[in-house]
């Protein structure tokens, strides 16, 4: 199975993936800390497109995608990050993430700290805590007891320039 930069005819599909796969994020208690969807409109994947990369497998079905996208210079941010419940624990969700520890020098993913089921995902990876800070209110947040935690590795990434 190969990852492949995600299409406009990909977007319904990403939609729900993502929607699904967030579910355990709704919800004011355990890993739970939203009140909503992480996208409520298929514009929102539309917009983020052109850094959104997908997986299908054997029979097309996709099975998961990740945006990466590159906000400070040699630091790529990975999120969201999203594998169909059906088939999680099958090692989609790391190959991704290695496939955007191939885009730069340094990866970096926001983890919520009512996420203990990534943290040590992540942390099995090779990610380390680099700080912390507390997570804003807003309308979509349902606890006050939330920290984001921002994870990095540094990767063996060599510049094509």
């Amino acid at each position: 199975m190969t990852i492949i930069a995600a299409q406009l005819t990909d977007c319904q599909d990403i939609f729900d993936l993502v929607n699904e796969a967030y579910e355990v994020e709704i919800g004011d208690d355990g890993l739970a800390f939203k009140n909503c969807a992480r996208f409520s409109a298929l514009n929102e994947v539309e917009e983020c497109l052109d850094n959104t990369w997908i997986i299908r497998d054997e029979n097309g079905i996709l099975v998961g995608t990740v945006r990466a996208v590159s906000k400070e210079e040699g630091v790529i941010h990975v999120g969201p990050l999203a594998v169909r419940k059906s088939h999680q624990h099958q090692g989609f969700g790391t190959k991704l993430v290695a496939f955007c520890e191939t885009l730069g020098p340094i990866i970096s993913a926001w983890v919520a700290s009512c996420r203990t089921d990534l943290i040590p995902w992540y942390s099995k990876m090779g990610y380390e805590e680099i700080r912390r800070f507390p997570q804003s209110k807003t309308p979509k947040i349902t606890r006050n007891d939330i920290e984001i935690i921002v994870m990095q590795k540094k990767t063996n990434f060599e510049s094509k320039s």
